[in-house]
């Protein structure tokens, strides 16, 4: 059935809507095992148990030149950079020269310059799938609001029409390791979530290794390891089995296949 709306991206009225996708389409076919008697991934909701199914979340939210010409071109290039079926992570042949680096408190991280990574095309698609969770109207987005003030500065930023937001902060993690406490993280995705912490907002979402950390806010950290506002551009390494959100997000998977 034809949707005719409004288009939440370019804000034009009276258009045929496409089902957009919050998490790229080419994810969920990444999950699948086609090998396998029921080839569908396990799609894990807290409190309410896990199943396995084809299910995708899209809705109709944007116009097709805006899904398709301007967010389908960032899709495909982060598509390039995740790990593949075998364990190899192609972002890591595309990386320039390894950092350590240390924070204002004194912890220390292993680092990449950029190197062949468009990094641009890489704020872009990240900014657009916070966006995207922020925009559209189902209940497993309910905590992805940007609110109305940075939703308004994201949406110009991706059209264009605005710089990115100022009281923002982008930080970008690869994950080293594909298997992690027995799950591969290259085939793990996790909708983008937010909440607070002190006096900001944090947004984050997990795709098959790579992991990204929006803090928005007008009480954030210094501009150091922001993939967009920082002058000296880095990518860091985190250990899979290190990361907080991963053990979580496993902990959690764990418990929800158990309730079944």
């Amino acid at each position: 059935m034809t949707t005719v709306g409004r288009c939440a991206l370019c804000l034009q009225a009276g258009v045929e809507l496409v089902n957009s996708h919050v998490l790229p389409r080419w994810a969920y076919k990444r999950m699948r095992a086609p090998d396998l008697r029921n080839p569908n991934p396990s799609f894990v909701q807290r409190g309410r148990g896990s199943k396995q199914t084809s299910w995708q979340l899209k809705e109709p939210l944007l116009c097709a030149p805006c899904d398709n010409h301007r967010l389908g071109p960032w899709d495909n290039y982060a598509s390039g950079l995740v790990y593949r079926g075998d364990g190899r992570f192609p972002v890591l042949e595309l990386v320039g020269a390894r950092h350590r680096e240390t924070n204002e408190v004194g912890e220390t991280a292993e680092a990449f310059d950029p190197g062949k990574v468009d990094v641009d095309i890489l704020v872009r698609f990240a900014m657009s799938v916070f966006w995207r969770a922020h925009a559209v109207r189902h209940e497993l987005c309910r905590n992805a609001s940007l609110g109305t003030k940075y939703g308004e500065e994201v949406r110009r930023f991706l059209l264009g029409e605005g710089e990115f937001p100022k009281n923002a902060r982008l930080l970008t993690y690869l994950f080293e390791d594909a298997t992690v406490l027995g799950a591969s993280m290259d085939l793990a995705m996790c909708l983008p979530v937010g909440a607070r912490s002190g006096k900001h907002h944090f947004h984050r979402f997990i795709l098959c290794g790579l992991y990204f950390h929006l803090l928005l806010g007008n009480d954030l950290p210094p501009r150091g390891l922001c993939l967009h506002h920082a002058e000296q551009k880095l990518l860091v390494l985190a250990p899979a089995s290190q990361s907080g959100i991963v053990v979580d997000l496993l902990g959690m998977m764990e418990r929800e296949i158990q309730r079944g």
